[in-house]
C-alpha cells in the first residue's frame, strides 16, 4: 500500500494566458505550489515573470485559464477575500509617502480586515520590530533608505498574516550595499517555511533559500525543478546558459 501523504497544494494555475495588444506575455502557464515551498522564478526580462505574479492575485486578471488558492478558484467576486491571505512585495516599494511607516503597515489591516486601530498598531509594531525598524515607525518613507523601504513593504505583507507572499524583484531597485539586509529577512522567512514565490536575479539567495525554480522564457515555463538540479543538471541547455550568466553577473552568494 502506498502510504505517502498527498502534497498540500496551496496554489494551482492551469493554462494561464495574458496578452497586451498583439504581444503575448503569458502563453499557457500551468503549475502547482506546495505549502511551505519557496519558488524561485527566473528568466530574461520581458518574459512575463512579474505579469505572472500579478495574474495570481488578479492585479492583472488573466484572459484565459484558472487559478486556485487554498482550493478556491480566484475570481473577481472573491479576490478581496483571497488577497487577505496572499500578500505581495513590490519592486518599487509601493508605500504611501504621506503616511508614516507605522501607518503604511496598519492601513491594510484597518481597511482590508476592518481591524480597530489599536489592534492594528500592535500587529504593525510587532512586524516592524521583526524587520529591524522599531526605531523608524514614526518617520515617513522619504526619510528611509531603499533597503528600509523594502523592509517596510515586507512588514506590511507579514502584518496581513498571509499564507503566501509574492515577491516581485524585491531587490532590483536597491543599491548593492542594501540588498543583503532584505535578502537576509527573506531567507529567515524561507527557513520558517513561509510559502513564497520570488522573481529575482539573486542566485545566491536562490541557492540558499529556494526549493524549486521555474525558468521562464517566451511567456512559458520552459523548465522547472529542484534548485540543486536546475543549477547542476538542467534539462534545457537554455536554462543552464542563463543561470550561468546570472551567476557571472551577480555571483553565487
Amino acid at each position: 500500500m502506498n502510504t505517502k501523504e498527498q502534497p498540500d497544494v496551496i496554489l494551482k494555475a492551469e493554462d494561464i494566458h495574458k496578452s497586451y495588444g498583439e504581444t503575448k506575455i503569458l502563453d499557457g502557464i500551468s503549475f502547482e505550489v506546495e505549502r511551505g515551498e519557496c519558488i524561485i522564478i527566473a528568466g530574461p526580462s520581458g518574459t512575463g515573470k512579474s505579469t505572472l505574479l500579478r495574474c495570481i492575485n488578479h492585479l492583472v486578471p488573466p484572459e484565459t485559464g484558472r487559478i486556485w488558492f487554498n482550493g478556491k478558484e480566484v475570481a473577481r467576486k472573491n479576490v478581496n477575500e483571497i488577497r487577505q491571505k496572499m500578500s505581495m512585495v513590490f519592486q518599487d516599494f509601493a508605500l504611501f509617502d504621506h503616511l508614516t511607516v507605522l501607518s503604511n503597515v496598519t492601513i491594510g489591516l484597518i481597511k482590508g480586515k476592518n481591524m480597530d486601530k489599536i489592534a492594528a498598531r500592535e500587529i504593525a509594531s510587532e512586524k516592524l520590530t521583526d524587520v529591524g525598524l522599531d526605531r523608524w515607525m514614526n518617520v515617513y518613507p522619504g526619510e528611509l533608505s531603499g533597503g528600509q523601504k523594502q523592509r517596510v513593504g515586507i512588514a506590511r505583507a507579514l502584518a496581513m498574516e498571509p499564507e503566501l507572499i509574492l515577491f516581485d524583484e524585491p531587490t532590483s531597485a536597491l543599491d548593492p550595499e542594501l540588498i543583503g539586509e532584505v535578502l537576509e529577512i527573506m531567507k529567515k522567512l524561507a527557513q520558517r517555511q513561509m510559502t513564497m514565490m520570488v522573481v529575482t536575479h539573486e542566485m545566491g539567495f536562490a541557492r540558499s533559500a529556494g526549493d524549486r525554480m521555474f525558468f521562464m522564457e517566451g511567456g512559458k515555463i520552459l523548465e522547472s525543478g529542484p534548485i540543486t538540479q536546475m543549477f547542476s543538471n538542467p534539462r534545457e541547455k537554455r536554462t543552464g546558459e542563463f543561470l550561468h550568466k546570472l551567476e557571472e553577473l551577480y555571483g553565487k552568494g
